[in-house]
C-alpha cells in the first residue's frame, strides 16, 4: 500500500506481540520493538522501494512534440507497464474532443479516440495523481504529450 511501505514489517512485529503476551503484557511493553523497527528504516530505501512499485507510461503511438499531425488521426494509444486502476488527463492545456477506453482486460493499453482541429497545439497531461495502478501506486512521473496538427 502506498505511503505505508513498512507496514508489513510492523504487522509481523504486532503478530510477535500478540503471540508473546506473557513477555509483553501491554503494547507499551512492546513499544521498544516498534521503535527498533522504525529506527532501522532508511528513507532512501523506502523511497527506492516506492518508486520501484510505481507504474510508468512505456509507449505512446504519437511521439512527444510531433508537428503536422494529420487531422485524420482518430486514436492515440498509451501503454502502461502495469495494470491500472485509473487514468486521467488534466486540463492543463488545450485538449481535443476525446473518448478514453481500455483496450485490454489487463488495463495496460489505453485508447484515446480523438477529433482534431487543423493548426492546433494540443497537450495531453497525464498527471501522476490521476493515474494509479491496481495497488494504488501513482505514475512514477507525470507525462505530457504535446503535439500540433497541420492544415
Amino acid at each position: 500500500m502506498p505511503g505505508n511501505l513498512w507496514i508489513d514489517e510492523l504487522y509481523k512485529a504486532l503478530e510477535r506481540y500478540s503471540s508473546n503476551r506473557s513477555k509483553y503484557p501491554t503494547l507499551n511493553d512492546f513499544m521498544p520493538e516498534i521503535i527498533r523497527i522504525q529506527n532501522k528504516l532508511s528513507a532512501d530505501e523506502l523511497l527506492s522501494e516506492f518508486k520501484s512499485n510505481c507504474p510508468k507510461i512505456i509507449r505512446t503511438s504519437l511521439k512527444q512534440g510531433t508537428n503536422n499531425v494529420s487531422t485524420s488521426l482518430k486514436e492515440i494509444i498509451v501503454e502502461y507497464d502495469k495494470p491500472m486502476a485509473s487514468y486521467g488527463i488534466s486540463d492543463k492545456g488545450k485538449q481535443p474532443k476525446m473518448d478514453l477506453e481500455w483496450q485490454n482486460k489487463e488495463r495496460t493499453i489505453l485508447c484515446i479516440r480523438v477529433e482534431l482541429e487543423p493548426n492546433t497545439k494540443y497537450l495531453l497531461d497525464f498527471r501522476s495523481v490521476f493515474n494509479e495502478d491496481k495497488e494504488g501506486f501513482p505514475l512514477l512521473e507525470s507525462f505530457e504529450l504535446d503535439f500540433t496538427t497541420g492544415e
